[in-house]
C-alpha cells in the first residue's frame, strides 16, 4: 500500500472509480482509479481496474491506453484477454501499424476485428485478402456493421478501390439511405486530399440524397475545402460561387458555409476597393490576409494577399512581419523569403527577434491592432444591419 491509503480505502476508490468509468464519466474514473492502482498496485482487482482504465483513455483519444490492454493480453480471464487483443488491436490500426495490428487480431471473427483487419491488409497492399476478410460481413449485409473506417482507407489510398466497395456496399439489401449518406461521405472526407475530382463526384452523389447529418457533414467538407483551395482573390469569388446554395437550411453545417460566404464576400469587397500603394492598403491586406489564414483555413491565398502587401507597399514597415508570416505557411520558400527578409536590417521586426528592445515595435504592432479591431467592429456592425433589415 502506498500513500497512507489502506486496503480498504483502495478497494473504495476502485468501485468508485469503476462506476464513474461505467456512467460515463470518464475524466473522473481515470484520476479516480489512477489513485487506486498507485495505492494497491497488486491489488485481486488489478485486471479489471486495467480494463476500465483502458477502455476510459481510449475513449478519449489517450494513446496511453495501450499499455493497459498490453498488461492484460496474457490473462487467465478468457473475456478479459479476447477484449484487451481487440481493443489493442484496433488501437494499432489507428496508429498504422499494421502488422502489429493483424498479429493481435488474427483469428477473431467479431464485425469490428474484421475491419480492422481489412483495413491493415489494405494498407499492407493486400486488398484482395481484405476483402475476402469481410466476405462473410458482405454475404450476410449485416446492417450493424460500421463500413466507414474502410470506406476511409480505400478513398484515401486507390479510388478505384473505394468506387467498387461502395458498389458492394450501395448493393446490399440492408443499405439505407442514411447508411450511403454515411459510406459517401467517408470516402468525400478521406478522398478530397488525394483525389478531389472523385470526392467532388461521391458529394454529387450525396447531395441527391435526403438531408441528414452525413449530408450536411458532407456540403462542410466540400464548402471548406472548395474555399481553402483559393490561391487568389479571383479563386476565393469562384470558389464563393461554387457553393452556390450550399449554406441555405438550419443546423451547425449550414451556418458554417453561410460564415464563409459573408467572410469571403467581405473580402473580396475590401480587396476590390483597394487602390495599389494607397492610404491604409497595406494594413488591409494584412488585416485579409489573416483572415484567409485563420477563418477560411486558406493559406495559399493568405500568401498571396501577404505578397500582395510587399509587391504593391514595399516601403510598409509591415512587410517584414508579412514575410515572417509567409515563411510559416510556404516552407518551400522559406531560403528565399529568409533572403528578402534579412536585407530589411532597420526593420523594428527584426530588431525584435534579434532580441532588441525597439519601441517601434510595440508602436507598429499596437498600430495593426487597432486596425484589425477596428474593421472587425466595423463589419460586424455591418452585417447585424444587414440581418436586420432581413427581418
Amino acid at each position: 500500500m502506498r500513500d497512507g491509503v489502506g486496503r480498504g480505502a483502495a478497494e473504495a476508490l476502485w468501485v468508485r472509480g469503476r462506476s464513474e468509468a461505467r456512467r460515463p464519466d470518464c475524466p473522473a474514473a481515470i484520476a479516480t482509479l489512477d489513485q487506486a492502482l498507485i495505492a494497491l498496485p497488486n491489488a485481486p482487482w488489478r485486471e479489471g481496474l486495467l480494463l476500465e482504465l483502458g477502455r476510459c483513455r481510449a475513449a478519449m483519444g489517450d494513446p496511453s491506453a495501450g499499455a493497459h490492454f498490453a498488461e492484460l493480453l496474457q490473462s487467465r480471464d478468457p473475456a478479459r484477454r479476447r477484449e484487451a487483443h481487440l481493443r489493442a488491436g484496433h488501437l494499432a490500426v489507428q496508429e498504422q501499424r499494421w502488422n502489429e495490428a493483424l498479429t493481435l487480431l488474427a483469428g477473431e471473427d467479431t464485425a469490428s476485428a474484421r475491419v480492422d483487419r481489412a483495413v491493415a491488409l489494405s494498407a499492407l497492399g493486400r486488398t484482395d485478402e481484405a476483402l475476402q476478410v469481410v466476405a462473410p460481413l458482405l454475404l450476410v449485409a449485416d446492417s450493424t456493421v460500421a463500413w466507414e473506417p474502410l470506406v476511409r482507407h480505400f478513398a484515401a489510398h486507390s479510388t478505384a478501390d473505394a468506387d467498387r466497395f461502395l458498389e458492394r456496399l450501395s448493393a446490399q439489401p440492408t443499405a439505407n439511405d442514411v447508411r450511403r449518406s454515411a459510406w459517401l461521405f467517408a470516402a468525400i472526407d478521406a478522398g478530397l486530399p488525394v483525389d478531389p475530382v472523385a470526392a467532388e463526384r461521391h458529394f454529387q452523389s450525396l447531395v441527391q440524397l435526403p438531408a441528414s447529418r452525413s449530408v450536411n457533414e458532407g456540403r462542410l467538407r466540400i464548402a471548406e475545402y472548395r474555399v481553402g483551395q483559393a490561391t487568389s482573390m479571383r479563386g476565393l469569388q469562384s470558389a464563393l460561387d461554387a457553393l452556390g446554395n450550399l449554406g441555405t437550411g438550419s443546423g451547425l453545417a449550414a451556418a458554417r458555409i453561410a460564415e464563409l460566404q459573408r467572410i469571403g464576400g467581405q473580402m473580396v469587397a475590401e480587396h476590390d476597393s483597394l487602390v495599389v500603394g494607397k492610404g491604409t492598403g497595406d494594413l488591409t491586406l494584412f488585416a485579409l490576409a489573416e483572415v484567409a489564414r485563420d477563418s477560411l483555413r486558406a493559406p495559399a491565398l493568405a500568401s498571396s494577399l501577404w505578397w500582395q502587401l510587399e509587391q504593391g507597399w514595399p516601403a510598409s514597415p509591415f512587410v517584414p512581419k508579412a514575410l515572417m508570416a509567409r515563411m510559416a505557411i510556404v516552407p518551400d520558400s522559406t531560403e528565399a523569403l529568409r533572403g528578402r527578409l534579412v536585407a530589411m536590417t532597420a526593420s523594428p521586426y527584426l530588431a525584435f527577434a534579434r532580441g532588441e528592445n525597439d519601441p517601434r515595435f510595440v508602436q507598429l504592432e499596437d498600430s495593426l491592432g487597432s486596425f484589425i479591431t477596428a474593421r472587425a467592429r466595423r463589419l460586424a456592425a455591418a452585417a447585424a444591419a444587414a440581418q436586420a433589415d432581413k427581418e
